[in-house]
């Protein structure tokens, strides 16, 4: 699974991973490596402290309105996108220069 690293934003480090022909997922990281959000398709999560921001990027490409009350269901896919992020990234973990 290919994993490609890029600056989406000044505050945001980005990580695009490929899952399979249909779905891109691309994650926003603050300092020290915490993931901040996940884009897919048309909806961007973004998460602040306890706060979850989603907006509809296709309808509101400047990030003006926050949906997240008004589109559970799409907070919470995307937020068990993150969580499944998460869990690979610690599983697949490793000190600089481990080989397998």
């Amino acid at each position: 699974m290919p994993l490609s690293l890029g600056y989406h934003h000044a505050r945001h480090r980005t990580a695009k991973l490929h899952w399979g022909n249909h779905h891109d997922s691309f994650f926003y990281f603050i300092r020290h490596g915490v993931l901040a959000g996940v884009r897919q398709g048309r909806w961007k999560l973004l998460r602040h402290q306890d706060k979850l921001e989603l907006y509809d990027l296709q309808a509101d490409p400047r990030e003006s309105t926050n949906k997240a009350e008004t589109h559970a269901e799409i907070v919470q896919r995307l937020t068990n996108r993150m969580k499944q992020f998460e869990a690979e990234v610690r599983q697949n973990n490793h000190p600089a220069g481990f080989l397998e």
